[in-house]
Formats: structure tokens, sequence, C-alpha cells
């Protein structure tokens, strides 16, 4: 190789590891201080909160509505979690194949 033939894989060798070192620079993270806006008049949901009576002390209750019954015949959610599994049983179950098994032998493409 000759000179001028080195110099530039040399030239072009630098150059690569300059882009290389500069572009994985790492992102500086930029912090700021919290913003705090000043204060102002209260706005009119503020005037209402103010307002407002305080909420009552103790336990508040409220009835649950119940949900109507599954009519007469329905799978119940035993019988359908059945039936899920059965499926997904019969799906990753092994099938017998029609076909006979072909046996090779190694790093040969002849079939036995």
């Amino acid at each position: 190789m000759n000179r001028s033939g080195a110099g530039k894989w040399v030239a072009a060798m630098l150059a690569l590891m300059f882009v290389l070192a500069l572009g994985c620079a790492k992102q500086q993270t930029v912090k700021s201080d919290e913003y705090t806006a000043p204060p102002g008049p209260p706005s009119e949901a503020e005037q209402a909160l103010a307002q407002a009576p305080p909420p009552s002390e103790g336990i508040v209750s409220e009835t649950l509505r119940q949900e109507p019954p599954p009519p007469p015949g329905a799978p119940g959610p035993l019988q359908i979690a059945a039936a899920e599994a059965a499926a997904g049983r019969a799906a990753t179950e092994e099938k017998l194949s029609p076909f006979q098994d072909i046996h090779y032998d190694f790093d040969k493409s002849f079939i036995r």
C-alpha cells in the first residue's frame, strides 16, 4: 500500500472515531424549580368550597342494586370455565398424523 492510501485510511478511521465519540454524548437533564403561581383572588369554585358545609361525620351507607338472576338453563360461571379449559386442552393436544415419520441420517439428504 502506498503512502497516500495509508494516509486516507488513517484519516477515515479518525473521522469515524470522532463521529462515534460525539454522536454518543450524554444528554444533560435540565432541572427547573417548581413554579407556584402568585396568589390571586379566589375563583368561584374555591369560594363555593369555602361556603359549603363540612361533610357529615359517620358512616354513609348505600343499598346495592342486585343483578337479575340468569335465565333458566344458562350455563353458570363454573360451567363456562370448564368449557374454556376443555377447549384449551383440545387446542394444545397432540394429534396423530396420518403420515409415517421420516428419518434422515446425520449430514445426509437420503431418506431411510
